[in-house]
């Protein structure tokens, strides 16, 4: 399809301060065929109400308890209809107006299953680049836009209260699949969520030695060094 209808889905829970920043991001895009979806867990600020003042520019919304973000996450990929998936959940926000535009207008979706790019990382008021390898699995998932069909062919998020790495787990699935770097900016990443927490760090460090992607003495060395490198960052924020 010349225009293919991408779904970008927000996932969000007692983000009032944060959801007003994604929704006028994603409606604001210049590209016109996206199909907007927010699954809310039923959040108890104001944050529907933020959500229902710009209903008439969102095609879906949701708001019930879940099992968490990945259950949610999961419930947008059920209800879309476009053929390409972006998550772009509260707090985070496309780098500027005309990126699927471009994404598209270059043919970057008509060669892969999936796109992906470096990313802006805000955390503590400053603004990091993260440079994306895909096959490092060195990504973050603000920045991919995929194929919903993928999860008809790996399965959908793995929804469990203890693990926080799903997307990383669901997209290592996917290395033979066609994928194209994009030469700019996806999103920037509002770092202060669930998947920037240490424990997410440990289950991605547990699940690479647990696949053999790393070694036993790597996985030992991370354990060992990395509550040093936190307690250190920390000093200097």
């Amino acid at each position: 399809m010349k225009n293919p209808t991408i779904s970008v889905i927000t996932v969000v829970y007692n983000s009032s301060e944060l959801i007003e920043k994604t929704i006028k991001s994603v409606i604001s895009q210049n590209y016109k065929n996206i199909e907007y979806i927010i699954i809310d867990g039923s959040s108890k600020d104001e944050t529907i109400n933020v959500i229902n003042k710009y209903s008439n520019s969102i095609d879906i919304i949701i708001s019930e308890e879940d099992r968490g973000i990945y259950d949610a996450m999961n419930k947008g990929i059920n209800l879309a209809r476009g053929e390409w998936l972006n998550f772009m959940n509260a707090g985070d926000i496309f780098f500027n107006d005309n990126v699927l535009e471009d994404i598209v207008k270059n043919s970057y979706l008509l060669k892969s299953s999936i796109v992906y790019s470096d990313t802006i990382i805000k955390n503590y008021k400053k603004e990091i680049k993260s440079v994306a390898n895909f096959s490092d699995s060195i990504f973050i998932h603000q920045s991919i836009i995929y194929k919903r069909k993928l999860h008809e062919k790996y399965g959908p998020y793995l929804v469990d209260n203890e693990i926080t790495i799903s997307d990383y787990i669901f997209f290592n699935q996917l290395k033979d699949e066609a994928i194209i770097k994009y030469p700019n900016i996806i999103s920037i990443f509002d770092a202060n969520g669930i998947s920037s927490q240490a424990n997410s760090f440990y289950q991605k460090i547990c699940y690479d030695f647990f696949i053999g992607k790393i070694s036993k003495k790597y996985f030992i060395l991370i354990l060992i060094f990395y509550p040093i490198y936190k307690y250190i960052k920390n000093l200097f924020k």
